[in-house]
């Protein structure tokens, strides 16, 4: 965490504007639990540009899972826990959610 603040990045001392967050499952349980958030959900509120997804799929084969993300960012892709590549609309959806688009619909 040294390096990263000697090279300008700014961490919770700059809020929901840090750079990077930096936590542990049981650092902050008291608090996470009284903000009635999961764990996934107590991270993302820690910064303004990240949020916390939940993944579902559209087609067999995958089982739902969760992601972070950046907040606005147009991403379309996304690699499963078993390193395959899956796209929105397609194999999966996320909010907002935009359904299955494309063949066999």
């Amino acid at each position: 965490m040294k390096s990263f603040r000697e090279w300008g990045f700014r961490g919770s001392e700059a809020g929901l504007e840090a750079d990077f967050v930096l936590t542990y499952e049981y650092d902050d349980t008291s608090r996470r639990v009284a903000a009635e958030m999961d764990y996934h959900q107590y991270i993302a509120s820690k910064v303004n540009w990240l949020e916390y997804v939940e993944v579902r799929p559209l087609v067999e084969g995958i089982k739902p899972f969760g992601v972070f993300k950046l907040k606005e960012s147009e991403v379309y892709s996304v690699k499963t826990f078993g390193g395959e590549t899956v796209t929105k609309g397609h194999e999966v959806d996320w909010p907002p959610f935009i359904g299955k688009i494309g063949r066999g619909n």
